[in-house]
């Protein structure tokens, strides 16, 4: 959990309540590491899994509808303005 919480750059306890909700749902499960009991590993249930799949397609096939409505130009423009968003500083 402190591995999420700080690479999703939130508190512990914040991270810790999200998982709960989230397993409460069946949406995600936890799984122990044998070898060393205090890991605790978080993963799609298979219904996650499916919704997961299924958010993906979605933006997705929004992303290329909105990029074939692009000219080549535009798509470059947009492109190196992405690559200096996702730079580091």
């Amino acid at each position: 959990m402190t591995d999420l919480a700080g690479g999703l750059g939130i508190p512990l306890s914040t991270a810790t309540r999200a998982i709960d909700k989230l397993v409460a749902k069946g949406l995600v499960e936890r799984r122990g590491v044998p070898k060393d009991r205090r890991i605790v590993q978080i993963g799609f249930s298979r219904h996650g899994r499916e919704i997961n799949r299924f958010a993906i397609k979605s933006r997705c096939a929004i992303a290329r509808s909105l990029l074939r409505k692009m000219s080549p130009a535009e798509r470059t423009r947009l492109l190196q303005r992405l690559v200096r968003l996702a730079a580091p500083e």
